[in-house]
């Protein structure tokens, strides 16, 4: 081992995975091999960089995509080849994505959703009577399986499409005649701007806020990391079933933490912090 650099070996030894044997000639080669202890100096660097940080919770949603899209139970761990590229150069790097990760997800969860009730009423009247025959069956599919949306709600509104105006996702939901929308937007609602008429209310364990227009009833309902909208026919039925569903949720797979995650998933497998 002395006649080489160590590469993936410095994790292993860092992991304390070598054997005793193995140890005794990485230390021998660590006190001939400047180059390799700079290497190991680096990623040690990194990891006490790592554990400095602070404590971020979860996004919402993470638990449970673990277990629905995880991998079978029973099946053998995959193996990831640690790959060395100059661990020196990018151990700043290294951190600065840790960092930035924690503030994406931070300001994801805290985000404050105003309760601009006009805005999700005038989005609600332009859906265009015929809904139902203008979209298809792969439009209500996907926004599905986006937002983990319920396929009916308060029993006869099915699922049908999915319009994204100014970026607010609107799944609208018909049973032929009249229509629902729902409208998912990531974070906490924001009381203090509710109209002073508004009704809080209890539904299947959640708080809700009921509040009054011209058009009827603006129910908003706040679930764990996401805030559900609902105008239109049955809003206090449909909130109900919202409520008592495992969804809706943000599409978190268009989301800048998810873009990040994906970017950092590979440097943290370069320094065999993951599997």
């Amino acid at each position: 081992m002395t006649g080489e650099h160590l590469d993936d070996v410095l994790s292993a030894y860092l992991d304390d995975e070598l054997t005793p044997e193995e140890r005794v000639d990485v230390e021998a080669h660590l006190n001939g091999c400047a180059e390799c202890r700079s290497d190991l100096d680096a990623e040690a660097d990194v990891r006490r960089l790592v554990r400095e940080l602070p404590a971020v919770d979860p996004p919402f949603g993470f638990y449970e995509r673990i277990l629905r899209d995880g991998p079978g139970a029973g099946a053998p761990p995959e193996r990831k080849r640690r790959l060395r590229f100059g661990l020196g150069s990018i151990a700043a790097a290294v951190a600065c994505w840790l960092l930035v990760l924690g503030l994406v997800n931070v300001n994801s969860a805290s985000a404050s959703v105003d309760p601009q009730t006009d805005v999700y009423v005038n989005a609600h009247a332009a859906v265009p009577a015929d809904v139902q025959a203008t979209e298809s069956a792969q439009d209500a599919a996907k926004a599905q399986a986006t937002y983990d949306a319920p396929w009916t709600l308060a029993g006869t509104y099915h699922l049908v499409g999915l319009f994204e105006e100014d970026g607010t996702p609107q799944l609208v939901y018909t049973d032929g005649r009249r229509i629902v929308s729902m409208f998912v937007e990531p974070g906490r609602l924001n009381q203090d701007a509710l109209p002073s008429d508004t009704k809080q209310v209890e539904v299947n364990g959640f708080v809700a806020w009921q509040v009054p227009t011209t058009q009827g009833a603006v129910v908003f309902l706040q679930r764990p990391g996401v805030v559900v909208i609902l105008v239109g026919a049955d809003p206090d039925r449909a909130a109900n079933d919202v409520a008592g569903s495992d969804g809706p949720r943000a599409n978190e797979h268009a989301s800048l933490f998810d873009h990040v995650t994906d970017a950092g998933t590979g440097l943290l497998e370069t320094f065999g912090f993951q599997g």
